[in-house]
């Protein structure tokens, strides 16, 4: 039975959304997918019951009306919305049902934007996996759903086998042992580990770390406090955090480009060729290309070549086949 609180937040989504298509019209994705970021507040709020969220909207709008420079206007989202975020969490009762539902609108804003680039069965899988940690934590707090989305926030979708790591750490979770025995070897593991492993070893650490120190009796406030500044402070980041997630862990490896390359943004049909000119005194030139369903097709296809000709009008000819 629909109450009138829960009638009045779904005509806040909906009067929100629709606000949202019409006002943010920037060209980022951020801009395109903030209706979809607005409903996933509304929950938050809804599920909450934090009437203060609904300011979220308002003001997410005024930034996008009144913020030109895209850093800044995308900067001024994350921060609203980690703020309301935040404060739903720390206003939400302190049940399974509803932290769960807050780690699922987390894992979303976090993993889900741009929405036409994912994968929809592997992030169903993380999100599963975040769920599947919430359940597995002994308390109900704020860093408790900060523990979740920071494993799943990492978790790489490729290689498939690692779509398991928010499994491995519930499993791990569940068992009758000190969390703080299992936080001590992937803190050091992290050390010795590939940087694409010791990722997941030191979110995994903190996950550990988080469910000691909020079942301790002690109540170490003193770990409490930067853990949660710092999930806050991470939680702001969340614009740039979707490409990132998917990206994972190649993007830890990602170099800055080189100021040498020069973008030609041309798209060949097949039959079509196009001159570039080369630098004066250059030796040797790198093309970088892609193709549609370019993965698809078998090792040794040939998808076109290069003609590279000389001052004296000699022309070298290299066949450009998948896999090379």
């Amino acid at each position: 039975m629909l109450t009138r609180s829960d009638l009045e937040w779904l005509a806040f989504a909906i009067a929100a959304a629709i606000a949202a298509h019409f006002v943010a019209i920037g060209g980022t994705p951020i801009d395109r997918h903030l209706p979809f970021v607005v409903v996933l507040l509304a929950v938050s709020g809804w599920i909450a019951a934090a009437r203060l969220v609904q300011m979220v909207a308002p003001l997410l709008l005024a930034a996008a009306m009144s913020l030109s420079d895209d850093r800044m206007r995308i900067f001024a989202y994350g921060v609203i919305v980690a703020a309301a975020f935040a404060w739903a969490v720390f206003k939400a009762p302190k049940t399974r049902l509803v932290s769960a539902i807050l780690a699922a609108t987390g894992v979303m804003l976090l993993r889900w934007i741009p929405c036409s680039d994912v994968p929809l069965w592997r992030e169903i899988v993380v999100l599963a996996g975040a769920l599947a940690i919430v359940f597995a934590m002994r308390e109900r707090t704020p860093m408790t759903i900060a523990a979740a989305l920071a494993v799943a926030a990492v978790t790489p979708i490729y290689p498939g086998r690692l779509l398991l790591f928010p499994f491995v750490v519930t499993i791990l979770l569940l068992l009758p042992i000190p969390r703080i025995i299992w936080a001590v070897p992937f803190a050091i593991s992290a050390y010795f580990a590939r940087y694409s492993i010791a990722t997941l070893c030191v979110v995994a650490a903190l996950a550990f770390l988080v469910d000691f120190v909020e079942d301790s009796r002690r109540r170490l406030s003193v770990v409490r406090v930067p853990l949660y500044v710092g999930a806050i402070a991470l939680f702001a980041l969340w614009p740039w955090s979707g490409i990132v997630a998917r990206a994972m862990p190649r993007f830890l490896a990602a170099e800055e480009a080189s100021r040498s390359e020069r973008a030609v943004w041309v798209a060949l049909e097949a039959g079509r060729s196009v001159s570039i000119d080369a630098p004066p005194q250059m030796h040797y030139v790198v093309i970088t290309a892609s193709g549609a369903n370019a993965s698809r097709l078998p090792p040794g296809w040939l998808v076109g070549w290069v003609e590279v000709v000389g001052r004296g009008g000699g022309v070298i000819r290299r066949d450009l086949r998948i896999s090379d």
